[in-house]
């Protein structure tokens, strides 16, 4: 298992320290997942940076991006849902100046979810819980006796 605490920057770092060795791409990636995990790096991401480094590319900070700007103002994406919350995403995100998939994806991260065409948070009661819990904890005891 891949260790959570290593970030990209240091994986880079680390494919930097065994390009700097004189190892192969394919050396560094067995080294990196023998002592980190198996899936701490890809191969496809290794050669990569292995093309980098070959063509003097030797930052391994991100490289900044162009495009739009990643703002956006959930607050504003409260308040629209306050005044109507029967509007679809479509119209959200036109009121926002975005895509609807932007407006998805921050609904389902402030956790709401569309429930007879209004949207309003996900919240499960506490018998709800219970059930789930239950239902999952009869499933795993039934795997392990087998049935």
């Amino acid at each position: 298992m891949a260790n959570p605490n290593l970030t990209k920057e240091n994986l880079r770092t680390f494919l930097r320290y065994e390009f700097d060795r004189g190892s192969t791409a394919t050396q560094a990636f067995e080294n990196i997942n023998n002592t980190y995990g198996e899936v701490t790096i890809g191969k496809a991401t290794t050669y990569r940076w292995y093309e980098k480094f070959n063509n003097g590319e030797f930052s391994v900070e991100d490289a900044p991006r162009s495009g739009r700007t990643v703002e956006f103002d959930e607050g504003q994406l409260e308040e629209l849902l306050e005044e109507d919350n029967r509007q679809t995403t479509r119209e959200l995100a036109e009121q926002m100046g975005c895509c609807h998939g932007t407006i998805e994806n921050h609904l389902k991260k402030m956790g709401k979810v569309q429930k007879y065409g209004a949207w309003v948070p996900r919240v499960l009661t506490q018998q709800q819980k219970q059930n789930a819990c239950n239902r999952l904890l009869n499933r795993h005891l039934n795997r392990r006796q087998g049935l």
